[in-house]
């Protein structure tokens, strides 16, 4: 399901195409262009009960199955599709992502991907005084057989 960008403002929609052409002849690098991407297009939009339904339907995938791919409880999938709950923050927005690139988008995270959309890391909390009390651990990819 591919969807036209979305702008905040039409001054915004020019400064956007201006960063693409600078992005295509190499003028500016991709971290650059994620910022413009992040502050010239419209958030993330809240998804019907309904969408969430056939964007789980089209990646072939379970309830159960469709939960563990967003890291969150078969139970809290079924509400969203039944509607008692809406999905908002990182849910919102990884739902986004299945929705737009598919839910491999997601699912190819952390696994050895070259040149993948994303960097798959957790916080860990630590109480101990000798080290910072957030850091960051990457994930490791699954060892294959």
């Amino acid at each position: 399901m591919t969807r036209a960008r979305r702008y905040r403002s039409d001054a915004l929609r020019s400064l956007h195409e201006i960063a693409k052409d600078l992005h295509a002849v190499g003028a500016i690098d991709k971290a650059t262009m994620r910022d413009f991407d992040l502050g010239c297009l419209t958030p993330v939009e809240p998804l019907a009960p309904e969408a969430i339904n056939l964007i789980r339907e089209q990646s072939h995938m379970s309830q159960a199955t469709f939960a563990r791919a967003l890291n969150v409880s078969t139970v809290l999938i079924s509400k969203w599709e039944r509607g008692e709950v809406r999905p908002s923050g990182p849910s919102l927005k990884l739902l986004a992502l299945a929705d737009k690139k598919g839910i491999d988008a997601i699912l190819r995270c952390g696994r050895g991907v070259r040149g993948g959309p994303c960097v798959n890391r957790s916080l860990a909390v630590s109480n101990s005084p000798n080290r910072p009390s957030l850091q960051l651990i990457p994930h490791l990819p699954p060892v294959e057989p």
